[in-house]
């Protein structure tokens, strides 16, 4: 039943990216900006969709938050404060899924921590998969999506999974020092 829902998913995101490729109506700047949004969207979207109907997930070592990361010191420098501030206030909160702790207890947090993982997941997914389908719409089409393509991917996958490795990172702490107190 997984490969059934998998095989229909990506039949449906590949028949609309071949769509976008062979669209010469948008070959004005305009059209390849709206391609390049549009596209990169649209790889959040299949990852999510995968996520949601074949539970789709890296492995654990890929969530593991590294040394580096630990300090805080890489998000300042990329900004990830920032772009989350606003992720924030961002008026149009459909676009950007909210996780919030709906109780004060160990298991929402856990909870939490799972919803933060597959979010990540789907963004770094379409991030990679984004970068993958650039090479040939830069090469057939036009060169100029080698400049939107990549602008595009790193704000609607790059720093959205930057977002909640920053975030994890927090809740990994809190949960550690539970343990901690618990042990």
């Amino acid at each position: 039943m997984k490969f059934l829902k998998f095989l229909i998913i990506s039949s449906i995101y590949i028949f609309i990216l071949i769509r976008y490729f062979v669209n010469d109506g948008n070959k004005d700047l305009w059209g390849i900006i709206f391609d390049s949004f549009g596209i990169n969207c649209l790889s959040a979207v299949y990852f999510l969709f995968l996520l949601i109907a074949c539970k789709t997930t890296l492995p654990d070592g890929f969530h593991r938050i590294r040394g580096f990361e630990k300090s805080g010191r890489l998000y300042r420098i990329a900004g990830v404060k920032a772009f989350k501030f606003i992720l924030a206030k961002n008026p149009l909160p459909l676009f950007t899924g909210k996780f919030s702790i709906k109780c004060h207890s160990i298991e929402c947090l856990y909870k939490l921590e799972r919803q933060m993982r597959n979010s990540e997941t789907l963004h770094f997914q379409a991030f990679i998969t984004t970068l993958i389908i650039m090479i040939p719409f830069t090469i057939f089409r036009d060169s100029r999506f080698l400049y939107y393509m990549p602008a595009f991917n790193i704000l609607v996958n790059l720093y959205p999974a930057l977002v909640q490795r920053y975030n994890r990172d927090r809740i990994d702490k809190i949960l550690m020092n539970n343990m901690q107190v618990i042990g």
